[in-house]
């Protein structure tokens, strides 16, 4: 298994422009982490001549950017804002084509209370349809995730709920879409999340390692103090020879400490 991590701690300064993005792929590989992952709100700005020098960075780290995180909306009712939000979705997937990045984790959209659910999966997944085209043709490999809620979004994810989840998972059947298994958010919303896992591990393709304090609250933290089962799911992914990503997702807001000690926490637990 190759670890990676998602710098949630570090987003303020990485999304402002106060650490570069050098930066932090030179900690990650400090840290000991084979790869280091990325939210496309890293990167705003797409010219040819942005992206030749991320790549230049990227090159000079000695290190791979495995995943980027991405937030398009695809269960909006509006549809042109649907078609707004595939068309970023599409440039975002271009762009992990552009610097060499294998994984992109998309979301389904937000929740909206009150409007058909049927009808937003539906929409979601023509979206995907159409994000699995491109991604095919330039080399990613796309991922959904049992997400709880991004800071760029007004509500919580249409996946914040299993039972909306594994119907979007259903009707995602057939295509090369597969999952980003979150440890922390199937706990928070009181699910047994190792017998989660072991249900969809056919369609796992990478593990989010994430922990939390409690259920019900979007409570994280420093990983391994929490009570999310990331000891459980990753005993599990043994059992199965999963050999494939484990991307921490370091949210406790500890900075580069946090950063730090998961990867020391996660690897005592990989073996």
């Amino acid at each position: 298994m190759k670890l990676s991590c998602l710098p949630v701690s570090l987003f303020p300064d990485l999304i402002s422009g106060k650490m570069k993005m050098a930066e932090w792929l030179a900690f990650a590989k400090e840290c000991g982490y084979d790869g280091a992952d990325i939210s496309v709100h890293f990167l705003p700005i797409r010219s040819v001549r942005q992206i030749d020098d991320m790549k230049k960075v990227i090159d000079d780290s000695g290190i791979r950017i495995e995943m980027m995180t991405t937030y398009p909306d695809f269960t909006t009712p509006d549809d042109t804002r649907r078609e707004i939000e595939l068309c970023h979705a599409l440039s975002d997937i271009a762009l992990a084509s552009s610097l060499g990045i294998r994984y992109v984790r998309l979301t389904a959209g937000q929740y909206y209370p009150g409007e058909d659910e049927y009808q937003a999966i539906v929409n979601a997944v023509e979206c995907f349809k159409v994000c699995c085209e491109k991604a095919n043709k330039l080399g990613v490999k796309l991922l959904i995730e049992n997400h709880s809620k991004p800071g760029a979004w007004e509500r919580e994810d249409f996946d914040f709920n299993m039972r909306r989840f594994m119907a979007l998972l259903d009707k995602l059947k057939g295509l090369p879409v597969g999952v980003n298994f979150d440890t922390a958010n199937a706990f928070i919303l009181g699910e047994d999340a190792v017998a989660l896992f072991e249900k969809i591990y056919d369609r796992v393709e990478t593990i989010h390692v994430n922990d939390a304090s409690r259920v019900g609250e979007l409570a994280f933290c420093m990983v391994g103090e929490g009570r999310s089962p990331i000891k459980g799911v990753l005993e599990a992914a043994k059992a199965r020879g999963f050999n494939g990503l484990v991307s921490i997702e370091e949210a406790s807001f500890r900075g580069k400490e946090g950063i730090a000690h998961a990867a020391r926490y996660v690897r005592s637990l990989m073996g």
